[in-house]
């Protein structure tokens, strides 16, 4: 049996014999889940045609502060769609060797063109974990700044315009440690036998901000729309193509 490629709307969803799987929006983002990590990548900024990563994710269960060791041999991803609602889920079963699980499922829909929805969801379910802590880790970001602790922030901005999504109540987070300083690490209580938290990692289109100068009216009379000069200026980012502007003018009424 052969890698199977599918097309769903504006989506390409790509499953390997090894059950690792693909999906693309386009030629705007990609993302790859694995057993262990997924990976999200954005076209090269010089050369479009190559993908560079600018995110990876992985989950840890911990028991004080050791580290529990995963099942490798019995993680599934298991990966299915609907053509006729555009709905993709894929969902990765991590079984832990004392009994805990953590169930990621990626939420898709083909129908959206829109990276803000890519995925549109990522929930971590726990189960048999109570009494242990879960850490989420988003690595290999771009990130330039200063190691420093999260005071309840839920979302967080990086290089190549890559956002976190944190579940609140976590019981630290920290961008720049235990691990690389391009990293974001966030732990949480597990309380009981099923718990669910909501984390996203995800590229989200470019705000634009619009200036324009306006002339002095002369003598307090009104001002003429047209006499206006736009002047839109935007530093190179990801997906230019998606930015939208609205420009809204009021004709009428004093200056």
């Amino acid at each position: 049996m052969a890698d199977n490629k599918i097309i769903i709307g504006f989506i390409t969803l790509t499953l390997l014999l090894s059950g690792i799987a693909y999906i693309q929006l386009g030629n705007q983002v990609k993302i790859r889940v694995d057993n262990d990590i997924t990976t999200f990548y954005l076209p090269h900024e010089d050369y479009s045609w190559l993908w560079t990563v600018v995110g990876r994710e992985q989950n840890r269960i911990f028991d004080g502060t050791s580290i529990m060791n995963r099942d490798a041999k019995n993680i599934v991803i298991n990966t299915t769609y609907n053509n006729d609602t555009g709905e993709i889920k894929i969902v990765r079963t991590t079984p832990y060797q004392r009994g805990p699980i953590i169930k990621d499922t990626y939420l898709f829909n083909g129908s959206l063109d829109d990276v803000t929805l890519f995925p549109i969801s990522h929930t971590i379910e726990i189960i048999n974990g109570s009494g242990y802590y879960y850490r989420y880790t988003a690595y290999d970001l771009i990130y330039s700044g200063e190691k420093r602790k999260l005071d309840n922030e839920l979302e967080v901005s990086f290089g190549r315009n890559m956002n976190v999504e944190l579940h609140p109540n976590y019981r630290w987070a920290w961008i720049g440690w235990p691990y690389k300083l391009n990293s974001l690490s966030a732990q949480y209580d597990i309380k009981t036998d099923y718990e669910v938290f909501n984390i996203r990692l995800f590229d989200p289109p470019v705000e634009a901000f619009i200036e324009f100068d306006e002339p002095t009216p002369v003598n307090a009379t009104w001002l003429n729309v047209s006499d206006l000069e736009l002047a839109v200026s935007i530093d190179p980012c990801d997906n230019f193509q998606n930015l939208t502007y609205i420009l809204e003018l009021i004709e009428g009424g004093d200056y």
